[in-house]
């Protein structure tokens, strides 16, 4: 089954969001886990009144990461932590143990070896007529080619946590997006993904 590369990859100018895309391998494996569940955030949009610490705390680590790339695209000049710090309460809880971690962060990457192209764009294709998409945490060109970054967080070994997603959907996902979508969207050689994995023990 060949996929088809649709033409409405989101515009780099639009709106940044760390959250779902629309139609992407976060909502077919919610769905997978648990029909309910899905229901109550996708249908009725309802959230958790407090998420889980592990989840908090990534999820505002991967928020100050988004606007710390977006400044060095030169597209925005928010401050990362005060955007951490004015999270939704149910993850904010978790601001002063994040905000040390995105500081360590920055402190110990104060040079990137790449280009940063987009940050937290939806990319889109059609696989057998369905449409499937993806937002990309970082897509930088790294010494040459295109390359997609996804951010994630482990509080173990940072190495185990690399392997545990390789063979996830989401990865097969962006491989499949990469070669479709982003290297002609880019017109770039296709350099495959990068796990960024954030240690936050």
């Amino acid at each position: 089954m060949t996929p088809v590369r649709t033409q409405t990859a989101t515009p780099a100018a639009a709106a940044p969001s760390a959250g779902p895309s629309r139609r992407g391998w976060h909502r077919l494996e919610a769905w997978a886990k648990c029909p309910q569940s899905h229901s109550y955030r996708y249908n009725l949009g309802l959230e958790p009144v407090r998420v889980p610490e592990p989840l908090a705390l990534g999820s505002l680590v991967h928020i100050g990461l988004m606007w710390h790339y977006l400044a060095l695209a030169g597209r925005s000049v928010e401050d990362p932590v005060e955007c951490m710090r004015t999270a939704p309460e149910r993850i904010a809880y978790c601001f002063e143990r994040a905000r040390v971690i995105f500081l360590a962060y920055r402190e110990h990457y104060p040079v990137e070896p790449f280009d940063v192209l987009d940050v937290e764009r939806e990319f889109d294709v059609r696989v057998g007529g369905h449409l499937h998409t993806q937002r990309m945490d970082l897509v930088v060109r790294w010494t040459g080619p295109v390359v997609a970054i996804d951010h994630k967080s482990s509080g173990g070994s940072l190495a185990a946590a690399s392997r545990e997603w390789e063979m996830h959907g989401q990865f097969i996902s962006m491989e499949l997006l990469g070669r479709h979508v982003l290297a002609p969207t880019y017109d770039l050689p296709w350099g495959g993904t990068v796990v960024n994995v954030v240690g936050t023990g």
